[in-house]
């Protein structure tokens, strides 16, 4: 049995959606504060809010 077999994952968001993954430029990466990765070479940010209100600030993976 793999060492992770008997992990569990719960997803808890407690009213925080993910609104969208966005393609973005270096700058738009390089200033984003919230979730942000690099694959194949292009840049991504993650935009969420909070039960619809204003955009978060940050959003933990």
């Amino acid at each position: 049995m793999r060492p992770d077999a008997r992990a569990g994952f719960v997803n808890v968001h407690n009213g925080v959606q993910l609104k969208g993954v966005t393609q973005v430029t270096q700058a738009a990466y390089d200033a984003h504060t919230g979730a942000k990765w690099i694959r194949d070479g292009q840049h991504y940010i993650a935009t969420a809010t909070d039960k619809g209100r204003a955009p978060l600030a940050q959003v933990s993976a």
